[in-house]
């Protein structure tokens, strides 16, 4: 989150996981978004969304001109978060701060650089919260090396 308001300078924005046996796309993060109006997004629907558009082709969809009028509807950028070689989630930046005018050279390699690892971190948060914020203790990391799972 902070590298999207620090770095990226978004002002709005949601990060959702995709939920396979739901067809939906979970919100797990999100920054000035009602959480209950954005808590998920159906995949397949007739209305499709930018959001949903991005998580089934894995292409981003970046406002490459002023982001004044960026909004709800017409984010400034919609972000693939990518692990291995599928798309699992998907990051929307709605709104930038008004000091943000346009997304630059160094934004896009910012892009590139979440949508290959926001993926891996957020996994790895909610398996850390999955397992009742444990750490697995080093016996059980050295085993899973020596017996990897096919």
């Amino acid at each position: 989150k902070e590298l999207l308001q620090q770095l990226v300078g978004a002002q709005r924005y949601a990060v959702y996981m995709a939920d396979p046996q739901r067809k939906t796309l979970m919100l797990v993060a999100s920054e000035n978004v009602d959480e209950k109006k954005s808590a998920r997004i159906a995949l397949g629907g007739d209305d499709t969304s930018v959001a949903e558009r991005v998580f089934l082709t894995g292409k981003p969809q970046i406002n490459e001109g002023p982001l004044a009028r960026a909004s709800e509807r017409s984010p400034a950028a919609v972000l693939p978060m990518h692990f291995d070689d599928r798309v699992v989630g998907v990051i929307v930046i709605h709104t930038v701060f008004p000091q943000k005018p346009a997304f630059g050279p160094v934004d896009f390699e910012l892009f590139k650089m979440l949508g290959a690892h926001a993926a891996s971190a957020v996994a790895g948060a909610l398996l850390y919260a999955a397992a009742d914020a444990k750490l697995p203790d080093a016996t059980k990391l050295s085993s899973a090396r020596q017996n990897p799972v096919p």
